[in-house]
């Protein structure tokens, strides 16, 4: 069960005017999901890693589960060069494609890379900042993965609102 209210802190180094490093801290709040009470239980069973939905997915998102889930999953060689085929084509009418994003494409021709996916459905509600979120989420988490399975490539990717994959730039906006 996750905690009700934590309390950790955060130091972050700073360099100054004079090149030393000044070290500032900071506070950080987590609250329970199940105390704000905008989630439906659902949500919370399963944040919580509840036995009653277990069934229903495979491996609980911790770094450490990727282990078993880079093991589970392969694909076949024509596989990826369908995959990496269509991402050439739909990069082919942009007059210079951002370096990084042609390694990521490259990179999916390989056995050991493996792609992290998001998907976002534009709507009302959430606005392009959900959007932006959703595309530094898995940018980062194939840098935490890249430093934990060096022997594997991630590419992080996000599928449109059509269901097409787009791959991420290294750099976020």
């Amino acid at each position: 069960m996750l905690q009700h209210i934590s309390r950790e802190t955060v130091k972050r180094a700073k360099p100054t005017a004079t090149k030393q490093m000044e070290v500032q801290t900071m506070k950080i709040t987590k609250i329970d999901y199940a105390a704000i009470s905008a989630f439906s239980q659902t949500i919370t069973d399963y944040l919580c890693r509840g036995e009653q939905l277990r069934p229903f997915y495979n491996h609980f998102p911790t770094l450490e589960a990727f282990e078993a889930q880079l093991k589970e999953k392969s694909f076949s060689e024509a596989q990826r060069q369908t995959l990496h085929q269509a991402l050439q084509e739909q990069y082919t009418s942009i007059s210079e494609v951002n370096t990084k994003v042609q390694q990521n494409i490259d990179l999916l021709q390989q056995s050991n890379t493996f792609t992290i996916t998001t998907g976002h459905q534009l709507n009302i509600f959430t606005g392009p900042l959900y959007f932006i979120y959703k595309i530094v989420t898995a940018i980062n988490t194939c840098k935490q993965l890249q430093e934990k399975y060096p022997d594997y490539n991630f590419v992080p990717s996000i599928l449109d609102g059509y269901g097409r994959p787009r791959l991420c730039r290294d750099q976020p906006l």
